[in-house]
C-alpha cells in the first residue's frame, strides 16, 4: 500500500518537537548547539534591486574566494558576485557584475555555476525564449542555448556539473509533461546542436546531478511514478534515458519537491564517502536523509542497498516547488542546510549533521541548529527560500536570499583563530640561593 513503510515507521518513531529562539540582527548569528558548525558570520553581498531570488554558489578547487551566480529581478539580468574588491559587499569587498543581460530581456532565473579546474560556467533560464542558456567566459561562450523544444518552456531548473572538463546538465525539459533531460556539451554534431540531449525519466518534483571523483556521473530525481529515484549512465541496456541510463527506486513512497545529492569525492583508498541523499518529502513535510550502503542492509522503503533517515518535520515550504535545500560532505559527516517555516511565522535557515547527543530526528541522534532566524530590526523577514551552500577553505559557505528585502545574503563559519601562545613564567628566586653582585674593575 502506497506510503505505508513511512507512516509506519513515524508512528513507531517519537514526535520531535524543535524549539528555537530568534537571534538578535548583528552580523555575527551564532547558533546555540553542543558542538559542530554553530558560529556563523552573515554578510549583505548586494542589496541593489531585487536579487538572490535564484542563486547558485561555488568556488575553484582550493581557492577561498566564493563566486555567487544570481538572478536580479528589477533588470532581468543574470549576475555574478566574487569576494574581491569591488563595488558592493561591505565595504566594497566584492564585486557584483552582470554576466548576461543581452539574451532577452528577462534572463537568469533557475541558474547554477560550477567551476572546472579555475574556470567557471554557468547555466540559466531564459523566460522570454524559453529555453535554457550556457555561459562560460574562458571558452568565449556567452548565452549558448542548450535546447530548443518548439511550443515547450525549457530550463525552469538546471543543475551544472563538469566531468573530465565536460559540462553535463540536468533541467527540466518538458515542462507540461513534467519530464526532465539530460545534456552534455559536445561541441558540435550533437541533437541539439552544441549538446546532445536525452529525456531521461518522468520527473514530479525535483533532481539534482553530480559527478564523482572516479565513478563518473548520478542523478536523484523525484519521480511521480517510483518516488525518490535514482540513475546513473549505462554503456547500453538501461531502462530509461533512451538505454543509456539505468534508473531504480530509492524510496517509493516519498514525493520530493527539494533533491541535493553528494557523490564520493575522495580518492580510492580511505574513501568513506558513499553516494547520499538529502531531500524534502512534500507528501509528509520531512526533511530526509538517504544514504547509500551495501549488501542489502539499508531500510529505504523500495530499496535495501539504501537507508533512510527522517530529520525534522517542516511542515509545507514557503515555496514548495523547490525548497531550500543544500547537502554537504565535511569530514566524511553529512551537513544538511535548509529552509524551514518557524511554526508558520517566517522562514528561516538552518543546518542539521549527525550527533549522539542531538536534539532532532526521532532518536535524537541528529543536530539541528538556526543558522539565521530572520531576527530584523522591527520584526522578521523570510529566509532560505533560494540558498546553495558549498566547502570553501575548509569552512561551509552559503548563499541564500532575504525575500522581504529582496537582498543576497552569504552566512559563512569565520576561520580558526588559534590560541594566544602560552606566556613562559617568571622565574622564581630560590630564597636559600647566595646572590654575588660583580662590579666593573674600574670600579673597585
Amino acid at each position: 500500500m502506497l506510503f505505508l513503510s513511512i507512516v509506519s515507521f513515524l508512528a513507531m518513531a517519537s514526535f520531535v518537537v524543535v524549539l528555537s529562539t530568534h537571534a538578535a540582527d548583528d552580523l555575527a548569528a551564532t547558533a546555540v548547539a553542543a558542538n559542530g558548525h554553530t558560529s556563523w558570520v552573515r554578510i549583505t553581498v548586494d542589496s541593489q534591486n531585487d536579487v538572490g531570488q535564484y542563486l547558485s554558489l561555488a568556488a575553484q578547487y582550493g581557492s577561498d574566494v566564493p563566486y555567487i551566480a544570481y538572478y536580479d529581478a528589477t533588470a532581468g539580468d543574470l549576475k555574478l558576485a566574487q569576494r574581491t574588491a569591488g563595488n558592493c559587499g561591505p565595504n566594497q569587498t566584492w564585486s557584483c557584475v552582470v554576466l548576461d543581460g543581452n539574451s532577452s530581456t528577462d534572463v537568469g532565473q533557475y541558474v547554477s555555476l560550477a567551476f572546472n579546474g579555475s574556470d567557471y560556467g554557468v547555466v540559466y533560464y531564459d523566460a522570454f525564449f524559453g529555453v535554457n542558456r550556457y555561459t562560460n567566459p574562458a571558452s568565449g561562450i556567452w548565452g549558448e542555448t542548450v535546447e530548443f523544444v518548439a511550443g515547450f518552456e525549457v530550463g525552469q531548473v538546471n543543475d551544472l556539473v563538469y566531468d573530465d572538463g565536460v559540462p553535463h546538465v540536468a533541467y527540466y525539459r518538458d515542462v507540461p509533461n513534467g519530464r526532465f533531460g539530460y545534456a552534455r556539451r559536445v561541441g558540435s554534431g550533437g541533437n541539439c546542436a552544441a549538446w546532445q540531449c536525452t529525456v531521461i525519466a518522468p520527473v514530479g518534483g525535483s533532481f539534482a546531478i553530480d559527478a564523482a571523483l572516479y565513478s563518473g556521473l548520478g542523478i536523484a530525481y523525484s519521480s511521480t511514478a517510483s518516488g525518490l529515484g535514482y540513475a546513473v549512465p549505462v554503456n547500453g541496456g538501461g531502462n530509461c534515458g533512451d538505454g543509456q541510463w539505468a534508473c531504480t527506486t530509492i524510496n517509493a513512497n516519498a514525493l520530493p519537491t527539494a533533491t541535493s545529492l553528494q557523490m564520493a569525492h575522495c580518492g580510492l583508498l580511505g574513501c568513506s564517502s558513499p553516494a547520499q541523499i538529502a531531500y524534502y518529502d512534500y507528501l509528509q513535510g520531512i526533511l530526509m536523509y538517504a544514504v547509500r550502503v551495501e549488501n542489502g542492509q539499508g531500510n529505504c522503503p523500495g530499496n535495501a542497498n539504501w537507508t533512510c533517515s527522517l530529520i525534522e518535520f517542516l511542515s509545507t515550504p514557503l515555496n514548495p516547488v523547490a525548497p531550500g535545500l543544500s547537502l554537504l560532505v565535511v569530514n566524511d559527516q553529512p551537513v544538511i542546510i535548509y529552509q524551514d517555516l518557524d511554526d508558520q511565522t517566517n522562514s528561516i535557515l538552518k543546518a542539521a549533521w549527525p550527533e549522539a547527543d542531538g536534539n532532532c530526528g526521532p532518536h535524537q541522534d541528529w543536530r539541528c541548529v538556526v543558522v539565521d532566524s530572520g531576527a530584523r530590526v522591527g520584526g522578521f523577514v523570510d529566509v532560505g527560500q533560494a540558498l546553495d551552500a558549498k566547502v570553501i577553505n575548509g569552512r561551509i559557505h552559503i548563499a541564500y536570499d532575504d525575500a522581504d528585502n529582496g537582498d543576497l545574503l552569504l552566512a559563512y563559519e569565520p576561520a580558526a583563530v588559534p590560541p594566544p601562545p602560552t606566556p613562559s613564567p617568571a622565574p622564581t628566586p630560590d630564597p636559600t640561593a647566595t646572590y654575588y653582585l660583580f662590579l666593573p674593575s674600574v670600579m673597585r
